[in-house]
């Protein structure tokens, strides 16, 4: 099994360093990848929470040395796209289903995507979502979850995409902390499969293993990953 690459640039570096933290003590085997990387892996490709421009841009030239700065490009995310059309599965943590929704075009609205921060605000709390045990990326999870939710994606999702993980419908979802704007969320997808090509992605809308702490949701990376590498039985 060749699994978990993950992207690096800069602006996704905590997040990064977070799935980092928690891959290596149980060995599952990864490898970085950046916009000089030379070919890419042949099943599961791990982008850190960054958004669509940033993942394409990083940072800019001149605002630190020049090893730190740059993104993708538009070649490397044409490259990203062929992977996932060839039979690759990537898996968007947080923001960065961005890429998704925003350039494969896959059938997911992120629902808070330019609502105000008067109407909705979850700065860092643990929400309730509701998981499809059924499915293999919950395998091992509670039907009911814990997720730690910071400025996260909330979806709705068209025909062919299969919702992993949604926050109560007609319920508060809110376990510990602050959350304001609850109705915006209820009901819409939190963890959702897209197929793609021949390949798929795992939009992930929560920190699974935010700073390496939330064991809860550890298994939602892990689940992915050992996913994607999965090959057919006759």
């Amino acid at each position: 099994m060749r699994s978990g690459p993950y992207y690096h640039n800069m602006v996704g570096i905590l997040t990064e360093a977070a799935s980092v933290k928690i891959a290596t003590p149980i060995e599952i085997p990864f490898e970085k990848l950046t916009s000089s990387t030379r070919g890419l892996p042949d099943d599961v490709i791990i982008l850190p929470d960054t958004t669509l421009k940033s993942l394409k841009e990083g940072l800019k030239p001149g605002s630190y040395p020049a090893e730190y700065t740059g993104g993708l490009g538009e070649a490397g995310l044409a490259n990203l796209k062929a992977f996932v059309e060839a039979g690759g599965t990537l898996v968007t943590l947080d923001s960065a289903g961005e890429f998704a929704t925003d350039y494969l075009g896959v059938a997911a609205t992120n629902v808070l995507k330019g609502v105000s921060n008067q109407e909705f605000y979850c700065p860092g709390s643990i929400l309730e979502v509701d998981v499809d045990t059924a499915h293999p990326v919950a395998y091992g999870l509670s039907p009911q979850t814990a997720a730690y939710f910071v400025h996260s994606p909330a979806y709705t999702v068209g025909e062919g995409l299969r919702v992993i993980g949604s926050y109560p419908q007609g319920k508060d979802p809110l376990l510990s902390g602050w959350l304001m704007g609850p109705q915006f969320i209820q009901g819409k997808a939190a963890l959702v499969e897209a197929p793609y090509g021949k390949g798929r992605v795992i939009l992930v809308g929560f920190r699974t293993q935010h700073r390496g702490q939330p064991h809860g949701t550890y298994k939602v990376l892990f689940n992915s990953i050992f996913y994607g590498a999965a090959e057919p039985v006759d």
